[in-house]
């Protein structure tokens, strides 16, 4: 499970979903690959601003990324 920095702030985010993609993330959540929809989801997003992540002005930017894949 992905970890945060003691104190660090965070907002919660309400998303509308496709009934299909759903149940994929249930699917992950059932077989215990992420203990929740909230984890898997915040694992899909780590994973994409990870990969997706561009050079560039806003080095903190990039540092809350590189914070965000801080493990417990």
């Amino acid at each position: 499970m992905a970890g945060r920095k003691k104190g660090e702030k965070v907002e919660i985010v309400n998303v509308r979903l496709p009934k299909k993609a759903i149940s994929w993330v249930d699917t992950l959540v059932n077989k215990g690959i992420y203990s929740s929809r909230s984890e898997a989801i915040r694992e899909f997003v780590r994973e994409y601003l990870t990969e997706n992540r561009q050079e560039g002005p806003g080095e903190k930017g990039r540092e809350g990324i590189s914070s965000m894949q801080t493990r417990q």
